[in-house]
């Protein structure tokens, strides 16, 4: 399963995400939203708890940015900020509830 384009930006504070994906792992009842946040590649992981999605955690996962410094800040700042986060890409648009309900069902909370 690929990912489907949501948003080329998402407005995130005093910065932007840009070119926003969501796809759903029914497997592990997870979505997955990835981004670029100033210029790296990032993925926020949503755990599907049932009834809503929670945000748990987002990663950067390129090896050529292990030992950067600046990414790793990134990221640590980024998962700081998980509601946040999760809030701006939810309510971007109404793709979002789109894909959710025909994804994982008509009734689920976002």
């Amino acid at each position: 399963m690929t990912a489907t384009p949501y948003a080329r930006s998402v407005p995130f504070g005093n910065d932007r995400l840009e070119d926003v994906a969501l796809q759903y792992i029914p497997a592990q009842r997870q979505l997955v939203v990835t981004f670029y946040y100033q210029g790296v590649s990032f993925a926020l992981f949503c755990l599907n708890d049932g009834g809503a999605l929670q945000p748990i955690r987002v990663v950067h996962h390129l090896r050529k940015d292990d030992g950067n410094l600046r990414v790793q800040l990134m990221e640590a700042v980024l998962n700081d900020r998980l509601e946040e986060l999760y809030r701006a890409v939810s309510s971007a648009g109404p793709g979002f509830r789109a894909y959710v309900h025909r994804e994982i069902g008509a009734d689920f909370q976002i």
